[in-house]
Order: C-alpha cells, then structure tokens, then sequence
C-alpha cells in the first residue's frame, strides 16, 4: 500500500474584490487529486463561490460563519490543467485567500471525505470529534489532514500551534488585504487509525472573529495497485444501476 503523497502548493492572497483568480501549479499529472480550499471575510452571504464550477466536486457546501466564509473543492485532475486559472466569486467586496494542492498516490476510486465542520469565534478554538472514513483507515493508508478555514482577521497575526501530531505540511495562508484579513491553515500526517480526531486546538496569535475547524481523510492506493478513475468508477456505477 502507498500513502497518499502531499504536493508544494499554490496560493493566491486575493485583494478585496468580488473575484479571485488562483492558477493552477506548475506540474499538474492525470490522476492527481486537486484540492481547492478558499477563505473570505464578511458576514452573511459572503463565501468563496467557484464561477464556473466546471469539473470540480464540493467536498462541503460554501458556507459562512458569521463574519467570514469558506469552501473546499476537489478535482480528479486530467493532467491538463497546468497554467490554466479557476476563478471565485464573492457576494461583496472582501479580503479572500485561496489555496490549490495537489495530491498524489491517491487510490483514484474513493472520493475524499471530510468530518463535520466544527465552528468557532474569536478564541473558542473547538476540537474536532473523531472521524471514521468508509474504509477501513486501520489497514488501508491514508493521509489525514487537519484544517482551520474562514478565519477573520487571522491573518493579523498567524497560527502560532497546530494539532497535536499534524506536524507535516502545515501552512498558514493569508488575504494581502490589512483592513479585511481572512486565513485558513492545515497540517497533515500520514497513518494508519481507526478514527483521528483534531484533539489539540488551532492556536493564533490574533484573531477576532469566526472560523470553521475540520478533518479530510484521503485515501492512498490499495494492496494490487489496481485502480479504477473516480469518473469511471461513476459511469460503471450508473451503468449497472
């Protein structure tokens, strides 16, 4: 079995506009799984929106937490992407970030999947309950990730800690925009679980406002490195049905 195997990614610091444009990394292959996360500041209907949402899935619904907004999209990517753009929309002007990952040595069949969102304000940072994919997470590799998205005003002063054992890959993205700040961050770790669960909390060094907390599990590939594409895992499925 192979772990799933996290890609530098990029990041656009969006000014205070109704529209984000992210551009896709450099190197994108055929079979990668593309994550897309965005955060925003602003209350009521303002949160990240992809325009137009072509081949990508939500992995939750847009949503905002009070006075910020967030959305986390995937792609099973084709391997044609590189240099191309996606675009977000926000209902107002606002402070917006975005961050596209790539993801490789996924098992390409099982989506992935996400905890319930948990919500916060200003230093109520909640942990997440424990997860459990559909598959069994024990004996099947996987790479678990912890995330903090939607945060107002976190980019005034950063994420100062992460959950206790997401030590890989942590980052800290931030709207440029000094008057209305919006971050998100996340660590990963790569093991074998029954369940993860975010049992330390997101620390910061300044933030006032709302934020969502959450874990993604993702799927590495199977004994036999057989593999069938999501797409094609669909279509058989309608097929047969």
């Amino acid at each position: 079995m192979t772990f799933p195997t996290f890609v530098a990614p990029a990041t656009v610091s969006g000014s205070q506009a109704t529209a984000v444009t992210i551009s896709y990394p450099a190197t994108v292959l055929a079979g990668e799984l593309i994550l897309l996360i965005g955060s925003n500041d602003g209350g009521g209907a303002d949160f990240p929106t992809l325009n137009p949402i072509g081949s990508w899935t939500e992995l939750v619904a847009p949503a905002n937490a009070g006075s910020s907004g967030h959305s986390i999209y995937w792609l099973d990517a084709v391997g044609t992407e590189d240099g191309g753009t996606e675009n977000f929309d926000i209902a107002s002007a606002e402070g917006t970030t975005a961050s596209m990952i790539r993801i490789a040595d996924w098992d390409n069949i099982s989506p992935p999947e996400i905890s319930a969102r948990g919500t916060g304000t200003a230093d109520d940072w909640e942990a997440v309950s424990a997860f459990n994919p559909s598959w069994d997470s024990n004996t099947i590799d996987t790479l678990w990730i912890a995330g903090i998205s939607g945060i107002d005003n976190g980019g005034n002063g950063g994420i100062a800690a992460f959950p206790t054992g997401y030590n890989d890959n942590q980052a800290h993205d931030t709207s440029s925009v000094s008057t209305a700040f919006a971050s998100h961050g996340y660590g990963t770790q790569a093991t074998l679980a029954t369940s993860l669960s975010s049992d330390a909390k997101f620390a910061t060094l300044s933030q006032n406002g709302t934020h969502f907390t959450w874990i993604m599990a993702i799927r590495g590939v199977s004994a036999g490195g057989l593999s069938i594409p999501v797409a094609m895992h669909h279509h058989l499925q309608h097929n047969l049905s």
